[in-house]
């Protein structure tokens, strides 16, 4: 069995009178799995994604409640990101500016009491350095991920 069944549903589905923002998501949710269609996976690695796709119930699904359709997207994504390590596009920058400005400042102040400097200028330096820092090595991460086929577009 494969997954075209499940996609050709969610198209019908899409021609249906439904919301845009539920089409946008059954949109996103068709991308998802055409993206797994062009994975290369093993034939066990195969039967397991199909076996989750069929307990997901895609075909119950007819349009109109846009929880549901959100809940068996998250499931699906999320099972996707831990079994076959993939990430969302962004993410490593993401969590690079969400941590470089908590190695920026205690850089900052260390590097200000060091040198003499005033801790809250330090501590303004150490921010925005860190910020920078963990956004570029975050991005050079989503690059060198993207570039390994690791990364789930939407």
């Amino acid at each position: 069995m494969t997954i075209k069944p499940y996609i050709a549903h969610l198209q019908e589905v899409t021609q249906n009178d439904i919301k845009k923002s539920e089409k946008k998501i059954v949109d996103e949710f068709l991308a998802v799995l055409h993206y797994i269609e062009t994975m290369n996976l093993t034939s066990t690695q195969e039967e397991d994604m199909i076996r989750l796709i069929h307990s997901l119930k895609l075909k119950t699904y007819g349009g109109g409640n846009k929880r549901v359709i959100v809940r068996k997207l998250n499931q699906l994504t999320d099972f996707l990101k831990t079994e076959h390590a993939l990430i969302s596009e962004g993410y490593y920058m993401s969590l690079g500016i969400g941590l470089g400005p908590g190695f920026g400042l205690s850089i900052g102040i260390s590097m200000a009491t060091a040198m003499g400097f005033d801790i809250p200028m330090g501590l303004t330096y150490g921010l925005i350095i860190g910020m920078l820092i963990g956004m570029f090595v975050g991005i050079f991460m989503d690059d060198l991920a993207k570039k390994n086929g690791k990364v789930i577009t939407l």
